[in-house]
């Protein structure tokens, strides 16, 4: 995305944050993906559409946490309200990150709103969308120069969930062959994340964009169970599972899991399979 707007990676930020540091906080609000210090930090703006996180804050601050598929729509919608036309290059970015949130507008967390604002960015920034969208897909799906425990952790975020740690990973792709190609060396990845990081489980899905539905990857038994209940569906004895209309963690795979933990569905096939009330969370993740 950066080398077709000619723009080159930006520096990242190493270590600590001092304490006397300005800070604004886009696109999370979760302690455990900011860098330490942030606390202590003078955070003086958070610009999110995640649920909140319970990060501390030294002071008082601009919060504008908004149900959008994107952060981009947000700050384009900031920008407006204030008269300011984004020049075409912070427009090209804007519109880069609704295309990649929403997957081209086919995750369930994209409103119509996110493609009001995202059409309004393509003219601004003289972009096709669709040409764009795919081109950024398509290079997601290339991840052979990648190693196994990099795939696990590229796209990867840590939740509690039912009283435990969880890692929930998701691959967003067009071709989902790639990854499942390698899908030994995809477990063992997962198995040494979750002892060196002290987890109780990774949980790995495979995102096909195109076809709309989910690849489950399992590392454990636990892991297997996990899903299963959350899901009401078997993982076969390769260790994976096909979730059809499943392309969120946000808005599907997250509330499946949580509603799973405290309100496990049957098992087909398990030795005890009986009826369990499908919480409307679990219903909104499977797509009822």
């Amino acid at each position: 995305m950066l080398k077709a707007l000619g723009m080159e990676p930006p520096p990242l930020l190493e270590g600590a944050l001092d304490p006397s540091a300005k800070v604004a906080i886009v696109d999370t609000n979760n302690p455990a993906e900011l860098p330490e210090g942030v606390e202590k930090a003078a955070v003086h703006s958070i610009i999110d559409h995640h649920k909140l996180c319970g990060l501390k804050t030294s002071a008082p601050l601009e919060l504008d946490v908004r149900p959008l598929c994107s952060t981009g729509s947000i700050l384009y919608m900031r920008a407006k309200a204030r008269g300011v036309t984004p020049p075409p290059l912070i427009a090209g970015l804007m519109l880069s990150c609704i295309l990649s949130d929403s997957l081209e507008f086919r995750s369930p967390t994209t409103t119509p709103l996110d493609k009001e604002l995202a059409a309004e960015l393509a003219k601004i920034s003289g972009i096709d969308m669709h040409a764009h969208a795919s081109a950024m897909l398509d290079a997601k799906a290339e991840i052979g120069h990648l190693s196994p425990m990099a795939v696990v952790m590229m796209d990867s975020k840590v939740f509690e969930i039912g009283g435990r740690k969880l890692r929930v990973s998701v691959v967003e792709t067009t071709r989902p062959e790639i990854a499942l190609k390698q899908r030994a060396a995809l477990v063992d990845a997962q198995k040494l994340a979750a002892v060196e990081q002290e987890l109780d489980d990774v949980l790995l899905f495979i995102v096909d964009v195109l076809n709309e539905q989910a690849t489950f990857l399992s590392s454990s038994p636990t892991a297997s169970t996990t899903v299963a209940s959350s899901w009401g569906i078997a993982v076969g004895e390769d260790g994976t599972c096909i979730l059809p209309g499943v392309l969120s963690r946000k808005k599907q795979i997250i509330p499946a899991l949580e509603a799973g933990a405290f309100n496990p569905l049957p098992i087909p096939g398990s030795k005890k399979e009986e009826t369990v009330t499908v919480s409307p969370a679990a219903r909104v993740a499977v797509g009822a």
